[in-house]
């Protein structure tokens, strides 16, 4: 039982700090925020609190001695750190073109991904009509919004 104190006691400090951590990127955005273009700071206000809420999930998954589960977590902070640094990066034109290609680019793209694969699945199975199948043809886009969207990012 002993060893695990210093175990638990250093889980507590890490908590403390990336907390400590996470209210002051808050607070630095809340003071830019009349400087930050109204998207960009929507963006790097969710991925912080995203990156937050993931540290302290695998902090709590590391306490109780579940590293493996822990790691799916850990990469997806280290992503989204990535990618707040992404974001911050360069002048105020290059922003503004990587917050359209985060916030409408990169969800365009994976619409016309999911439409793939959820027509080749719908293609293999045998009557798509019954109800099971719904959530897969609610993924399959109109073919006027396919084309335009495939247009748009050949």
């Amino acid at each position: 039982m002993q060893e695990e104190a210093p175990f638990l006691n250093w889980s507590a400090e890490c908590d403390d700090i990336t907390l400590d951590y996470f209210h002051m990127c808050k607070s630095t955005l809340l003071s830019n925020q009349d400087k930050i273009a109204q998207k960009l700071y929507f963006l790097l206000s969710q991925l912080v609190t995203s990156c937050q809420r993931a540290t302290e999930g695998s902090v709590s998954l590391v306490r109780s001695c579940y590293l493996w589960e822990a790691e799916v977590l850990i990469r997806s902070v280290v992503e989204g750190t990535v990618k707040y640094i992404y974001l911050c990066i360069e002048d105020e034109d290059k922003r503004t073109n990587k917050v359209a290609e985060y916030w409408d680019d990169l969800p365009n793209l994976y619409q016309i991904k999911q439409h793939s694969k959820a027509a080749e699945w719908l293609s293999q199975a045998g009557n798509t009509k019954e109800q099971r199948w719904k959530p897969l043809r609610d993924l399959i886009l109109d073919p006027e919004e396919l084309a335009l969207l495939k247009s748009k990012y050949p």
